[in-house]
């Protein structure tokens, strides 16, 4: 009797351990998942910070020049004359947006 239940055991113990392999197999997987989430999270921001950067400085640039200036925007491979009051209303509108993209890549990674 006593080989039939140290049998039992080594097959319960076998069984226990399977069963902690696949739980650990489900939790690694799921953990490279969320570390995939977080590095896109990390190239996204970093892109809309890029974003972000120049468009200030095309703001800076904007906010020195005269009322009576020229002012181009590129269309493709084209430059396409634009009013300097609309071109500082997109950048600003752009720079809104950004900001408004970050606060939201920010808010969503402290779930992380």
């Amino acid at each position: 009797r006593k080989s039939n239940f140290d049998f039992l055991l080594v097959i319960l113990f076998f069984l226990l351990i399977k069963m902690a392999q696949a739980a650990l197999e489900k939790e690694a997987k799921e953990f490279r998942a969320l570390e995939k989430e977080l590095q896109n999270l990390g190239t996204t921001r970093a892109k809309l910070l890029t974003q972000l950067n120049e468009n200030e400085l095309v703001k800076k640039e904007l906010d020195l020049l005269d009322s009576d200036a020229n002012v181009y925007k590129m269309i493709g491979p084209v430059l396409i004359k634009q009013d300097p009051s609309e071109a500082q209303s997109n950048v600003g509108k752009r720079i809104e947006y950004i900001n408004s993209e970050l606060f939201v890549q920010i808010s969503y990674s402290s779930f992380f």
